[in-house]
């Protein structure tokens, strides 16, 4: 299946995102005599299809104020593509690839759009090279800016409550790796859980003596402790069960120009992953219309100021703040961090 994203796609945007569905044999000749084609690759059926059409309505606002840009997704979760007519659309000669949005994913088109720039929303760094940047927001990102603004207010002794499974043995691994890095490891203390009350988490929390409680569910009661850290997902999923809680993002006039933008549009705010294609969006209009031979440079974007460089991915600004009564309240200036990997 192969979704235009294109002129007609620009004059029908304020009222609906069209989906322009044909099959892929009938559409490469779309390509034909087209130039500056960019091509999305996204699961639009299957059980990741509310992924990928929620990423495609984003590329498509995005594409709604470019000119001279054409714009074709193609869905890669459609089972009736053959590998031999995804040669057929890298022979078209795209200037770039968006996508796709897993590592394993990332890793097979590569291979194949060998000689063309791909912005993933992966953020496995394993996956970056000359050609292959990740532009996902990882857990290690927020966690390592998290450290570094308790070390600035000398409170590194941490108590990680975390459930039992693979998200709190991956946030466990990332700690470890983190407060390693500044021989703080035995800093670090941790308790486990399959399920617990509040009143349990937070009287353990209480006793351990420890200054900073990272929690990634409402289970202990924030005003009755030092500091609590979360991701940034969790907190803002639920700012009445998160108030007072610490964690690390980015607030700036582009981001909220974006969030009024998709909101008026879609009736919703976006997720994380919904900027982050909106920025890749612009990192591919900047680069196609300067007409420069290399993405890499420095952009600014809805997730803030970020860098492009081969073998690195995307590197971004992050600060640290403390949710108040909804309200996003900045505690640090901004902390210069890196992706690096994390599975999906």
């Amino acid at each position: 299946m192969l979704v235009s994203c294109s002129s007609e796609v620009r004059k029908k945007i304020e009222q609906s995102p069209p989906k322009e569905e044909t099959t892929v044999d009938s559409n490469l000749k779309t390509f034909e005599g087209q130039e500056n084609i960019v091509l999305l690759l996204l699961p639009l059926t299957g059980n990741k299809k509310t992924l990928g059409e929620s990423i495609l309505n984003t590329c498509v606002l995005a594409a709604s104020e470019m000119r001279n840009i054409n714009f074709f997704a193609l869905d890669i979760a459609d089972p009736s593509i053959e590998k031999s007519q995804i040669y057929d659309f890298r022979n078209k000669k795209p200037k770039m690839v968006i996508g796709p949005i897993f590592s394993r994913d990332t890793k097979q088109f590569g291979a194949i759009f060998s000689n063309v720039p791909i912005l993933t929303f992966s953020n496995n760094s394993e996956v970056n090279s000359d050609h292959v940047f990740a532009c996902g927001i990882s857990p290690q990102d927020e966690i390592r800016t998290l450290l570094d603004y308790a070390r600035i207010q000398g409170n590194c002794n941490f108590l990680a409550i975390l459930p039992e499974g693979e998200l709190g043995d991956q946030l466990i691994e990332i700690m470890k790796k983190e407060l390693e890095k500044n021989n703080d490891g035995e800093n670090l203390e941790i308790l486990r859980y399959s399920s617990i009350s509040t009143n349990d988490a937070t009287e353990y929390a209480r006793n351990s003596g420890r200054k900073i409680v990272f929690v990634v569910d409402p289970i202990v009661k924030i005003s009755e402790l030092n500091e609590v850290f979360t991701l940034n997902s969790v907190a803002l999923s639920n700012a009445d069960a998160w108030n007072g809680v610490i964690f690390a993002f980015v607030d700036n006039p582009e981001q909220r120009e974006f969030i009024q933008k998709y909101y008026s549009v879609f009736g919703k705010n976006p997720s994380i992953l919904d900027m982050i294609g909106y920025d890749i969006m612009n990192v591919a209009k900047q680069s196609i219309e300067s007409r420069v031979s290399s993405i890499e440079g420095d952009y600014n974007g809805s997730l803030g100021a970020f860098s492009v460089k081969k073998k690195e991915g995307l590197r971004r600004d992050l600060k640290v703040f403390r949710l108040e009564n909804g309200q996003k309240i900045e505690l640090s200036s901004k902390i210069n961090i890196e992706n690096d990997k994390i599975d999906e």
